[in-house]
């Protein structure tokens, strides 16, 4: 479940307009010394995935290209080009990439306890072309896990730094509440209950915890990997808010765990790192 939903996310965020595109100019150069290569662009130089004469490469984040590796889940030979005929171990009936290079969408399969397989182990989402069309295909078909105190459901809010006031580009909002089959009888998930709750048993909070922690995690490393194509910050994680007196708007009161980020605090693009000086409840660990 979590790498189909990983794949889909990310594959998607590279392909949609919203974000740009990384393909390399007439201006762009290749340059080496003794540590290897790196391409310009400008007065700067590439970091993250870029496209270069119709192939993909990955630069770290010194600009140098890695080769004979693997980077969040793709292959890359000892020339520094992902090779899209491998699929590395994620398995075909989950995911398929079709000619991302054209600006395809993927289409794919998520094998969950909540979602139906169909025969041909494909599902088109060709029709995800924005990140509009991606909150809504999540909230559509992977908005819910099973865990051991119920089934909960999600809901997406994919909110981008319209005004460019905000140290992110994209915050993936994760929002919770709603919980049904519970056998503790719990009508209304708070994290407020894994912390402190009496009924739950210990075994049932931690594994529930866990379970909370990877998909969160995977969602994440899935919009990184998607958005490190063009550099950009992603902050995410599970958060509710309501306003104590909704008519006036006064009493903002809001609840997050779990919050993930790529950047650090002077804003330089880092890997996936849990960012817990945010968060209510730290269940990170």
């Amino acid at each position: 479940m979590l790498k189909s939903i990983k794949k889909f996310i990310a594959l998607t965020i590279i392909t949609t307009t919203i974000l740009g595109t990384s393909s390399i100019g007439a201006n762009a150069e290749w340059k080496s010394d003794s540590q290897g290569w790196w391409n310009t662009e400008g007065n700067s130089y590439s970091v993250g995935w870029k496209q270069i004469d119709s192939k993909w490469y990955y630069f770290d984040k010194s600009g140098y290209m890695v080769t004979n590796t693997e980077i969040n889940g793709y292959k890359i030979d000892n020339n520094g080009v992902w090779n899209q005929n491998t699929t590395n171990n994620i398995n075909s009936n989950n995911s398929i990439i079709n000619n991302i290079n054209n600006g395809q969408i993927i289409n794919n399969n998520i094998q969950t306890n909540t979602v139906n397989n169909n025969s041909s182990g494909n599902t088109n989402t060709s029709n995800v072309e924005s990140l509009s069309d991606l909150q809504d295909s999540l909230n559509t078909k992977y908005n819910t896990l099973d865990t051991p105190i119920g089934k909960l459901k999600f809901k997406f809010t994919i909110d981008t730094d319209k005004l460019g006031i905000s140290d992110y580009d994209c915050w993936v909002q994760t929002d919770f509440g709603e919980i049904t089959n519970s056998p503790y009888e719990i009508t209304f998930f708070s994290p407020y209950l894994l912390e402190y709750s009496t009924k739950i048993s210990d075994n049932d909070k931690e594994k529930t915890k866990e379970l909370l922690r990877n998909y969160q995690k995977y969602i994440g490393e899935a919009f990184i990997s998607g958005c490190s194509k063009n550099n950009k910050k992603v902050m995410g994680g599970f958060y509710t808010g309501f306003y104590k007196y909704p008519n006036l708007k006064v009493g903002y009161e809001s609840t997050k765990f779990l919050t993930w980020r790529n950047y650090d605090d002077k804003g330089n693009i880092t890997n996936f790192n849990w960012y817990t000086q945010l968060d209510d409840y730290n269940f990170s660990e």
